[in-house]
């Protein structure tokens, strides 16, 4: 619905916004996964101090379908020690039109919920489980401790 553009009339920060920004987000050096789930697309990249950013995508191309939530488990490949984050974009979260709607006219609120955010996961040595939203972007940052 609304414009192709990256913002609302409003001004609010569309969820494409946010998967620009979290793309943004990504390492310079990219690594090789497997990825068995044809609705997930994954990016995972490392910087040279070994810190690693993934993107992943959930999606199907059948837009007008909304998708289960789906389990995901991601396994590195050299396990290490590392401070695990999480920024989400989904239908509720980072989402400039579910908040429009949970906020009807207030637009501090509106504007700090259409916000992508950093939430922290804790730490992580070789794997982390994660669920999928429908139609949903993910960064996950892996900061090494």
């Amino acid at each position: 619905r609304g414009s192709r553009s990256l913002f609302s009339k409003s001004g609010y920060p569309k969820p494409i916004y946010n998967a620009y920004k979290l793309s943004a987000m990504l390492k310079n050096n990219k690594l090789a996964n497997e990825n068995p789930n044809s609705d997930v697309s994954v990016l995972a990249t490392e910087d040279d101090e070994g810190n690693i950013s993934i993107l992943l995508g959930y999606s199907s191309e059948h837009y007008d379908r909304k998708m289960p939530e789906a389990q995901l488990k991601l396994a590195l490949q050299d396990p290490g020690d590392y401070k695990a984050y999480i920024w989400r974009i989904d239908v509720e979260t980072a989402n400039a039109m579910a908040a429009f709607e949970k906020y009807a006219g207030d637009r501090d609120a509106i504007m700090q919920a259409s916000r992508v955010a950093r939430v922290e996961l804790g730490d992580v040595r070789d794997a982390i489980d994660l669920t999928l939203h429908s139609t949903s972007c993910i960064l996950l940052e892996l900061v090494k401790n």
